[in-house]
């Protein structure tokens, strides 16, 4: 995998045969980590064994997760979802690709799992979701579409606020002539929106497919040239985060597409990520320099608040951006001509969405929605139906954090000793005193550098340890547990 992370890889800069060497090598991959007899599945069985007609639900984040959705590979319609005897109905979930999942919300502990099973029937419960195709809507944001698809409002029911520019449309898909003076897939020129072609200009095929109990959604079809755009938008039950599930089959040539989505904040700067912390960087263009970032980059998420209101875009896969003044822009993909003539071309699958937050007092909130959207819940075991189900649920947490703004970044054996490596970060650029909290023995904990050196002692007590976190400080604890 590391190999194939080259740096030319990365961006699509590579020639074209390149790109078939790693798609077979990711394909091997990914078919070995799928496989119930591949490493992954050996591991999970091995520290989490399942009971016949059981599963095993994983979180691979630091912190609990209430109410996840959880969607079930070879689940059949009108099987429900056990935890500790409270069954749930699956709910049939649309992909953008075609793709149909079933899912059902359950409870997880932080870098653990939680035991649960398939059971026939079970009573949907109450929903305040509701579905057309003109809005989505659940107790908490209302999103108001126009006919063509695009999103006219998202309207904030506990604070009254509106968050898009009046006037304007957002989840705006625009295509902008790309034709850089060099380096055709290396650069974006500052000049390349002077030319541009919004995809809402052509006709859209808006349905809704999806209607609750835990999620409800909208499949949009739009076509652009020779190039085909879906869109699955859906709302869950309780979130204030709305998805977009894409599926392009993209067929142009020196041509950018971006995501558009114009906000109504009086700010003058933007957060995104990078690793182990955040940067801001200016929205205006007042000097050179300004100027000069119309491109920029971020890791999973980039962020637009007001000190009590706000929005981050979260991604999966797509890390280019540009904000001009209240704008932010999402660079989805290109079409350059060298070194790769057919670069981009083709079917691609995207996900990102939009988290309505408390502004810069709730940002600890939005690196955990972008972890937790960057890691779906895993599911190990039967998927098929139980008579019943037990009236218990067990489950195990490597390790908690009571603090939102730390995270429990890595979990690892150390290079040298069979000790457990712990990597934790402050990152909202905030000072934390946390205590993390261990699902094991430990006895003993020490402060080490990234190079698992050194060596300063931490207390250990009831299990658990505290930790003075400078903002953005990162730690590394080596840990000696029982066993």
């Amino acid at each position: 995998m590391l190999i194939n992370q080259f740096h030319d890889i990365l961006p699509c800069t590579s020639s074209a045969e390149v790109y078939v060497d790693i798609d077979a090598e990711y394909a091997g991959l990914f078919s070995t980590l799928a496989s119930g007899n591949g490493p992954w599945h050996s591991a999970a069985k091995a520290v989490a064994p399942t009971k016949k007609g059981g599963m095993q639900l994983f979180n691979f984040t630091g912190h609990a997760r209430d109410k996840a959705l959880v969607r079930v590979t070879g689940a059949t319609e009108g099987t429900a979802l056990s935890q500790g005897g409270a069954a749930l109905p699956l709910q049939k979930l649309v992909g953008a690709d075609g793709s149909v999942t079933l899912a059902a919300p359950a409870d997880l502990p932080a870098l653990g799992w939680a035991s649960a099973s398939l059971v026939a029937g079970g009573a949907a419960p109450k929903s305040s979701l509701k579905a057309s195709s003109k809005q989505l809507e659940n107790e908490l944001i209302r999103v108001s579409f126009d006919k063509q698809g695009e999103i006219t409002s998202v309207f904030d029911k506990q604070h009254g606020r509106e968050l898009i520019a009046r006037g304007e449309t957002a989840n705006r898909l625009v295509a902008y002539e790309d034709k850089p003076l060099n380096w055709d897939a290396w650069d974006i020129d500052r000049y390349f929106e002077e030319q541009f072609w919004r995809l809402s200009d052509g006709n859209a095929k808006i349905e809704v497919v999806e209607t609750g109990p835990y999620r409800a959604a909208l499949r949009i079809e739009r076509h652009y040239l020779s190039s085909r755009v879906v869109q699955v938008v859906s709302l869950e039950a309780g979130a204030r985060q709305v998805e977009f599930d894409t599926f392009v089959d993209w067929q142009e040539r020196q041509t950018v597409l971006k995501a558009e989505f114009p906000f109504d904040l009086n700010i003058s700067e933007i957060r995104s990520e990078i690793q182990f912390g955040h940067v801001k960087r200016a929205t205006h263009r007042n000097t050179s320099w300004d100027r000069a970032r119309f491109e920029a980059s971020m890791h999973r998420w980039v962020d637009i608040s007001e000190p009590d209101f706000g929005a981050a875009l979260l991604n999966d896969s797509k890390y280019g951006y540009d904000a001009v003044e209240q704008l932010v822009r999402i660079t989805l993909l290109r079409g350059a001509t060298f070194p790769d003539p057919a670069s981009d071309r083709g079917e691609h699958r995207i996900k990102y969405a939009l988290l309505v937050h408390e502004g810069t007092s709730d940002l600890a909130s939005v690196p955990v929605a972008a972890e937790r959207f960057n890691n779906p819940v895993a599911v190990i075991g039967d998927s098929s139906a139980r008579a019943s189900s037990p009236a218990d649920s067990t489950s195990f947490s490597f390790a908690s954090v009571d603090k939102p703004n730390v995270t429990l970044e890595t979990v690892k054996k150390a290079e040298k000793s069979d000790a457990l490596v712990l990597r934790v970060f402050e990152h909202s650029n905030a000072r934390a005193t946390a205590t993390i909290s261990f699902g094991v023995p430990v006895k003993s904990a020490r402060l080490v550098n990234l190079m698992e050196e050194g060596g300063e002692p931490v207390a250990v007590s009831g299990n658990s340890v505290t930790l003075q976190l400078k903002p953005f400080e990162i730690a590394t604890l080596l840990l000696e547990v029982e066993g």
